[in-house]
């Protein structure tokens, strides 16, 4: 059984395809410049990736700038909580340099502090 193969028909070039003298972008047909079957021109996808790129350096400007003042907040508050260790640290010194302080209530005290 051998089938008996079907020549092969040419297809019809459309004319939007063709070149035409004297037109810009070389499509006919009415089409727009820079616009073939509804794809984009390089500028018009450049300027829509740089939109895109401008847009998530934006997001991650305020990204950045976030943990910044979340890490200086942070540094803050452990600057704060050493200089209130400080000052009991001081406290318990001024008290034990007092006459007839006892050492055994500022070593236990200095323990709780450092315990910390």
């Amino acid at each position: 059984m051998h089938q008996q193969q079907q020549p092969q028909q040419q297809r019809p070039v459309s004319s939007s395809h063709s070149r035409q003298p004297g037109n810009a972008g070389g499509v006919a047909g009415g089409a727009e410049a820079g616009v073939i079957h509804g794809w984009s021109s390089p500028d018009e996808v450049n300027d829509e990736e740089e939109l895109e790129l401008e847009h998530e350096h934006g997001e991650l400007m305020e990204s950045i700038l976030e943990d910044e003042e979340e890490i200086i907040a942070l540094h803050r508050q452990q600057i704060e909580d050493a200089m209130e260790i400080v000052r009991r640290e001081m406290a318990m010194l001024q008290e034990v340099d007092q006459p007839g302080s006892s050492i055994d209530q500022y070593v236990d005290a200095l323990e709780a502090v450092l315990a910390q």
